[in-house]
């Protein structure tokens, strides 16, 4: 399994980073991979709540669905999209620190199947995807 891992500090309160983290239709406003995120589903955010995810990787676009599968607020979410081929499960963590947050934002991919025998190569994958992502969120979390 390939994992990034991202920690920082905002001057956002959990309540704040929460809703704007929880929310994946936020994500293209941070996250340079992804093309566009749909939410399937109308009313408050929840366990069980899902978004169509599409991500521009080696100039083709790929659609994972993710669904809420912990809802803590401000402090955790779970959100994870499964494939015949893939598992992605991103966790949000978000903890008071001074007068704003302290966020964790880990990313887990692993191949299933076929692309089990390439599970290695997901951590360059990951990497490069996580490497954008975490530039794009802190500029939108810290600097603004």
């Amino acid at each position: 399994m390939a994992t990034f891992s991202l920690a920082f500090t905002t001057s956002k309160s959990p309540e704040e980073a929460f809703a704007f983290l929880a929310d994946m239709t936020n994500a293209v406003q941070w996250d340079p991979s992804i093309v566009a995120v749909v939410r399937h589903d109308d009313g408050d955010l929840g366990v069980g709540s899902s978004f169509e995810v599409t991500l521009g990787f080696l100039a083709t676009k790929k659609t994972l669905v993710y669904a809420v599968t912990e809802y803590e607020p401000p402090t955790r979410v779970v959100l994870r999209a499964e494939t015949s081929l893939l598992l992605s499960e991103d966790t949000i963590s978000i903890t008071p620190h001074d007068e704003g947050s302290e966020i964790t934002y880990r990313a887990n991919l692993a191949g299933k199947g076929v692309l089990g025998i390439v599970d290695p190569l997901l951590h360059l994958v990951i990497d490069a995807f996580g490497k954008g992502a975490a530039k794009g969120l802190l500029e939108k979390m810290v600097a603004s």
